[in-house]
């Protein structure tokens, strides 16, 4: 949990993929977070306290850095969280929840109305699961659950396919996020959210930890695009000048909604080509805010050319 996500996450309209199984701290929902962010009204920005724009602002360079974006500063752990347990250990007694539950487990469910059903999680998210397809239950609804083989089972960690996200600590310390994209007994080759590839020998990694099964085979989600006018900025709360192009410098000119413009003018354009008509614009603009446009405009491209909407 986190009270910036949140505060953020509520500005923007910017939530994890329940279909993509994303987290608040999954790379790519943070990355369409920040552009969420970014295309803010003014004084919408001006709203957001100093944590939330402090936030944004290392989203932001870290994007331009081509590195991960920070996880919140606030984050807690999730209730019932553990860490540390060891398969039969004391530890992992810890009961097994609803919550638990994820997609394709086998599961046994008691309701608090006495009735009992049997099957396999076909859909499991915030709000209850569902049971091959037919049978919903609401988290709340839920007296007792266990998985198939007994109770309080701990799964083992999954193993890295190609097409996971996955988190990868070298053995000099150096933590990366991406998905795979290629992967054999000896070798992994890695695509991180800015598009950087990371290829190494796996006697070189100390861990290879999958945080999303099959993210890199799942459409993005689309954020939404700011269309109200924006009005001239106040002062902002944070004490360090905002990295972040606003309107008013821009002439009453939302950048992102131009950067978009511009895009869909020309197709095939490339992200080179619309830094220079902004320039000649005399438009102000990050470059990440360029990044973080360019790409989710593009993705929106490609599911239009995939539907045959637009050639």
């Amino acid at each position: 949990m986190s009270a910036i996500q949140k505060k953020l996450a509520e500005a923007t309209e910017v939530e994890p993929s329940k279909r993509q199984n994303e987290t608040i701290t999954n790379q790519e929902y943070m990355k369409r977070l920040a552009l969420g962010v970014q295309s803010l009204p003014d004084d919408e920005w001006n709203k957001l306290d100093k944590e939330c724009q402090d936030w944004f602002n290392k989203a932001a360079d870290a994007i331009e850095s081509k590195t991960d974006i920070p996880d919140f500063p606030d984050m807690e752990p999730a209730a019932g969280a553990t860490t540390g347990r060891r398969r039969g250990s004391a530890a992992a007694e810890t009961p097994f929840t609803s919550k638990d539950a994820k997609k394709g487990d086998t599961v046994t469910v008691v309701t608090k109305r006495g009735k009992e059903y049997t099957g396999k999680v076909t859909e499991a998210d915030d709000q209850g699961i569902i049971l091959d397809d037919t049978t919903e239950l609401d988290h709340d609804k839920i007296d007792t659950i266990k998985l198939a083989g007994g109770a309080n089972k701990v799964e083992e960690p999954a193993e890295p396919e190609v097409s996971d996200t996955v988190t990868v600590v070298t053995k000099r310390g150096k933590t990366i996020t991406a998905n795979i994209t290629e992967l054999t007994d000896t070798d992994i080759v890695l695509v991180d959210a800015a598009g950087e590839i990371h290829e190494f020998g796996r006697d070189r990694l100390e861990s290879i930890v999958v945080k999303v099964k099959n993210a890199g085979k799942q459409v993005a989600a689309t954020t939404r695009t700011a269309s109200k006018s924006e009005p001239a900025a106040s002062t902002p709360k944070s004490d360090e000048k905002p990295k972040r192009a606003t309107a008013a410098a821009n002439g009453g000119v939302s950048i992102t909604t131009r950067i978009r413009e511009l895009i869909a003018d020309k197709l095939d354009a490339k992200k080179e080509d619309i830094a220079v008509i902004l320039k000649k614009e005399s438009l102000e603009f990050k470059q990440a805010t360029l990044d973080l446009t360019f790409s989710d405009m593009h993705k929106i491209i490609g599911i239009l050319r995939e539907k045959k909407i637009i050639k």
